[in-house]
């Protein structure tokens, strides 16, 4: 099985999309848009990894915790129909 480059996107498409972005950016445009682009990819990945590391951080802390005890035992109900 041949696999795909990233994303199931080939070699070729890749320089296609190459081509196309400096076609509509320009050779000026295109390093300022790479690092647009860098960023914001960076800022997503760092809010990922925040609320996966407080999600995990809230299931260690429920995992240890005692369910909380009942405070009033239950009533027992009597039965009217049946009483003696």
């Amino acid at each position: 099985m041949i696999m795909d480059g990233l994303f199931g996107v080939g070699p070729l498409e890749l320089v296609t999309i190459g081509v196309v972005a400096l076609l509509v950016f320009g050779p000026k445009g295109l390093p300022e848009l790479g690092r647009t682009v860098g960023s914001v990819t960076r800022k997503v990945r760092n809010a990922s990894r925040e609320f996966q590391r407080e999600f995990q951080q809230e299931l260690d802390v429920n995992e240890f915790t005692a369910p909380p005890e009942r405070k009033r035992p239950y009533k027992r109900i009597e039965d009217p129909v049946n009483e003696d």
